[in-house]
């Protein structure tokens, strides 16, 4: 059992993955309190390989976002 967790975590799916799937939202949430799950449609798994502009720009508006 897995107790829940309070820190910032981004989940980022590719679209053309079934890694993280729409069904596995609810357990994400349940789990990382306070989490934010993003899609990448035009992706696979390898997310910073099949479209590394997309992702710099996500995780780096997520990282900026964060910041006091």
């Amino acid at each position: 059992y897995m107790q829940p967790c309070d820190v910032p975590v981004l989940f980022v799916a590719g679209g053309k993955s079934d890694y993280i799937r729409e069904e596995d939202h609810h357990l994400i949430e349940a789990y990382f309190l306070n989490s934010s799950i993003t899609a990448m449609p035009e992706s696979g798994h390898w997310l910073h390989a099949d479209n590394p502009e997309t992702f710099y720009s996500i995780t780096r508006s997520y990282l900026l976002d964060m910041r006091p």
